[in-house]
Formats: structure tokens, C-alpha cells, sequence
């Protein structure tokens, strides 16, 4: 068992990628110690479970390698989301195979600017919204609860096909939840109209970036409000001299892993999710959105499996993510 307090230092020495502060959500285990632990979810009974694993080892990188292999011995159907090619370099020596998963459009903020014909849409975006008098404001979760719980509970009730709220690689959204900001879209009226929230990206002790998560709004919530709201939240991050903001992750199953060995039954899972499963989750309009800011380069982030029949992996994977 690892403690609140070991947990947090971790995050905080450790926490360079984007999940970083997903890990700190109802469900998840960890695997380890204060040294350094895999974030992880199970279904089933050990030794015969499921465990998929959140993130990158939140440990130095010189024990990824015997943290990765203690962690893959203890059952036999293990998976990693979200991971980075270091990770799944050392998985793929544990006779993992990998996939890819998608991509994180990563902004630099201190070279960044909306200049230029293509980000024309953001651009119009902002001046429109603000020409209608909305207001982007960060919001405290002890004074706005009300409003963020009504504006949340309302996008899940209309605008995510009923389903439970998502978890696993999106956390909930908790009035406690660590590691975290929010920033909302105030109407003219004072109306709370949309929320994003934006988890915190730690190395060695320091804030390093935030990472956009929860995006969530009502029916009153003007066309690309989000835009303007990361847009503002950029130019906080800037005057805080924080260097970065990852816009989140964008599924992509393409063959990208050069050099891995992906499981093809999984890579025509993932393909034929991504063609078919826009009702349950919009994987084209996400990425084409996100595209729209040009970021300053994509990092590729993996899945990696270890049985290779994935039906119950898979399975496992959508019922952590309340996505069936």
C-alpha cells in the first residue's frame, strides 16, 4: 500500500505526462511502493484478473524496467494505456505488443500564437464570443460548485448518450479531485455555460504544463466556446511562466508504431471502433477539433497488451471507462 502523502510526491517528481493526475480517481490501485508505483484498474478476482495500467510508471526512469516486469508477472492479462515510446519499448521486451492509441497535441507556450490563415477559426471564435460579452473566468471549486456540478450533470444527461461519467483515461470530475484547475464561460447573464478543467504536469517538484480534460457545457454554450477558453487559459499558463499545455488526447489507431509489433486483432478492433463507434464516442470530430489550434508538435502515445486475443482486454478496458 502506498499513502495519500508517497502518492503525491510521486506525482510531483514524476508526473510528466499527461495522465499524471488521473491517477488520483475512485477505483485505481497502485503497484509499488513510495519508490515509485504503476496506476492501475482491476476487474476480476486475483490471480485470474484484468489490470490495466494508467500512464507511465510513476517512478524514475532507471526502475521502469523492474517495476514494468514485476507489475506484468502478477496475472496474465495486463494492458497499459496512454503510454509513451519508452514504455512501450520496455513492454515490447516483455513480449507486449503495441498499438497505437492516438495523439497529444502539445503546445509550447512561450512560441506559440494564433497567427496565420489556419488557426483563422479560433481566431473568429474568441472575437466572436467576446463581441457577445461572455467571460472566461477560473473557476474556485468551493464558490462555483453549484454551477460546475449543474453545467456537468447537464452535459451527462443530454450529451454523453446516458452513460455513467467517463473515468480510466479521463477522470472524473470531483469537487476534491487534486492536481487540477477549472476554467468556465460566464454568459452576459452570469450564467456558468461551459467548463474546462485542466490537470496539473509535474517534473522533479516543479508545474511543468497542465493537461485539458474535462470539457463539458450547456445548451446555451455559443459555438467553439472551448476555443476561447483555452485560448485565455494559454495566456494565464504564459504570464505563470508555465512552458506548456497539452490540448489532450486525440484516438488515432493508425499504424504509426515503427518498430513495435502491434496485434493485428486489436489494430482491427480499434479500426473498425473508430469507423463505427462515432454514437459512442466521437473519435474524428475530437481530433479534427483539437487539430484546429496547429499545435506545436504530436507526441504518439501507445496501448500495449499482453494476451494476444484482446476480446477481454478490450472488454475489461470499456467497462473501466464506463463507455458500456
Amino acid at each position: 500500500m502506498i499513502n495519500e502523502s508517497s502518492l503525491d510526491s510521486l506525482v510531483h517528481k514524476y508526473g510528466c505526462f499527461s495522465l499524471a493526475g488521473s491517477v488520483q480517481q475512485p477505483g485505481i490501485k497502485y503497484f509499488g511502493d513510495s519508490s515509485g508505483v504503476i496506476a492501475y484498474a482491476e476487474s476480476g478476482s486475483f490471480p485470474h484478473a484484468t489490470w490495466i495500467a494508467l500512464g507511465d510508471p510513476l517512478a524514475p526512469l532507471s526502475l521502469w524496467e523492474e517495476l514494468i516486469r514485476k507489475f506484468t508477472i502478477q496475472v496474465s492479462d495486463t494492458a497499459f494505456l496512454n503510454i509513451g515510446q519508452q514504455a512501450a519499448s520496455i513492454l515490447q521486451k516483455e513480449n507486449f505488443t503495441i498499438n497505437d492509441f492516438g495523439w497529444e497535441g502539445i503546445i509550447q507556450l512561450d512560441e506559440y500564437t494564433l497567427d496565420g490563415p489556419k488557426k483563422q477559426n479560433i481566431r473568429n471564435a474568441v472575437r466572436r464570443i467576446e463581441k457577445l460579452g461572455y467571460k472566461v473566468d477560473e473557476l474556485s471549486i468551493d464558490e462555483n460548485w453549484n454551477e460546475i456540478s449543474q453545467v456537468s450533470q447537464n452535459w451527462l444527461r443530454f450529451r454523453s448518450s446516458r452513460r455513467p461519467e467517463n473515468r480510466l483515461v479521463t477522470r472524473p470530475l470531483m469537487k476534491r479531485g487534486r492536481f487540477q484547475r477549472l476554467f468556465g464561460l460566464w454568459s452576459p447573464d452570469g450564467l456558468l455555460v461551459h467548463l474546462v478543467s485542466f490537470d496539473e504536469i509535474w517534473r522533479e517538484g516543479s508545474i511543468i504544463g497542465y493537461h485539458s480534460n474535462i470539457n463539458r457545457s450547456t445548451d446555451q454554450s455559443p459555438k467553439n466556446a472551448d476555443y476561447a477558453i483555452h485560448c485565455h487559459v494559454m495566456d494565464v499558463l504564459r504570464n505563470e511562466g508555465i512552458p506548456m499545455l497539452s490540448l489532450g488526447l486525440c484516438p488515432d489507431f493508425s499504424d504509426h508504431s515503427e518498430g513495435l509489433e502491434q496485434n493485428r486483432y486489436l489494430s482491427l478492433t480499434l479500426s473498425y471502433a473508430q469507423r463505427f463507434g462515432g454514437s459512442i464516442y466521437n473519435f474524428g470530430g475530437i481530433a479534427e477539433h483539437k487539430a484546429e489550434f496547429r499545435p506545436t508538435y504530436k507526441r504518439r502515445v501507445y496501448l500495449a497488451i499482453q494476451k494476444p486475443w484482446p476480446l477481454s482486454t478490450v472488454l475489461a478496458g470499456l467497462r473501466f471507462s464506463s463507455l458500456m
